[in-house]
């Protein structure tokens, strides 16, 4: 007969009913939690601009690390009016006309954890073509909104995604909520 014992030598096991189940008493947390608050991989990516025109893509991020996979669990918006913004996975290219953006890290002990990404935005990225359609969100005048993808966007090394507003010339404002297990 097998008995699991608590694992620090003090000798007490744990309890199976009849119908062969464990009794335990647990804490469970969220993967992002663990993420956060215990390794300290968790970052917000804020951005705010004004794209040029219709179908400007106006956010860029590339996972350039060798190892380490970031999970996009969603973002929240606001836009000066209505607006349709669009997710695209893997697209071709080299970026040009945006500017590098900082993530902020979500634990304060761990301002100088960084991501290896390239992150920009700009009003009017270009060098891009092609990519797969992720998401699309409308959005109303003035419209704030959160948006959980479903299934989060998991961006293996190599792995890039970028933002574009399908009408252009309206404000919009970005924060993309971002951790790496």
């Amino acid at each position: 007969m097998s008995i699991i014992q608590d694992g620090k030598g003090t000798g007490k096991v744990a309890e199976v009913d009849a119908n062969n189940m464990l009794a335990v008493k647990a804490v469970t947390i969220t993967e992002e939690h663990y993420a956060t608050h215990t390794q300290g991989k968790g970052w917000h990516i804020v951005v705010q601009q004004t794209p040029t025109g219709a179908n400007d893509n106006f956010l860029y991020f590339k996972n350039i690390s060798e190892d380490e996979t970031y999970i996009i669990e969603g973002f929240d918006s606001r836009v000066a009016s209505a607006e349709t913004i669009e997710v695209y996975l893997n697209p071709n290219g080299t970026t040009s006309g945006g500017t590098d953006v900082t993530p902020t890290n979500s634990n304060t002990s761990h301002q100088a954890t960084s991501m290896s990404a390239t992150i920009e935005a700009g009003n009017d990225i270009t060098g891009l073509s092609n990519g797969n359609l992720f998401h699309r969100i409308y959005l109303t005048n003035t419209d704030t909104k959160h948006t959980n993808f479903n299934l989060d966007l998991a961006l293996e090394p190599g792995g890039s995604f970028v933002v574009r507003a399908v009408n252009g010339s309206i404000q919009t404002d970005l924060t993309f909520q971002v951790y790496s297990g």
